[in-house]
């Protein structure tokens, strides 16, 4: 009777570690269909390819984080209206934060300033 349950559980877990093995293998794609990113086919391409590599991985996860189409800036950016000085405050918090670049950041002061 132990080696049944000793076995069942076994299974488990050996089933457990391989679903847990398949989700952290192609995590960078997950985490690039969740985000909506530009790039997801590919990146889901290379990590299904090239996943097995360690670089290809670490490459595709890397990929999965970078914001291609400016959704990131868009959305910060979204919360932005009213007062222009107040604006542009936030706009300044933004950059020195590092979520939009000194070029988005220019364009966003202008488009404001209209």
């Amino acid at each position: 009777m132990e080696e049944g349950v000793f076995a069942i559980v076994a299974i488990l877990v050996g089933v457990l570690l391989i679903v847990a093995g398949i989700v952290l293998y192609f995590l960078p794609s997950i985490i690039a269909y969740k985000k909506g990113h530009a790039n997801k086919g590919i990146i889901l391409l290379i990590n299904f390819l090239l996943g097995w590599t360690f670089l290809g991985w670490a490459g595709s996860l890397v990929w999965a984080f970078i914001d291609t189409d400016g959704t990131a800036t868009s959305n910060a950016l979204r919360n932005v209206g009213g007062n222009k000085y107040e604006d542009l405050a936030k706009l300044q918090k933004l950059k020195e934060s590092g979520a939009i670049t000194d070029v988005e950041f220019e364009i966003e002061k202008q488009k404001l300033l209209r």
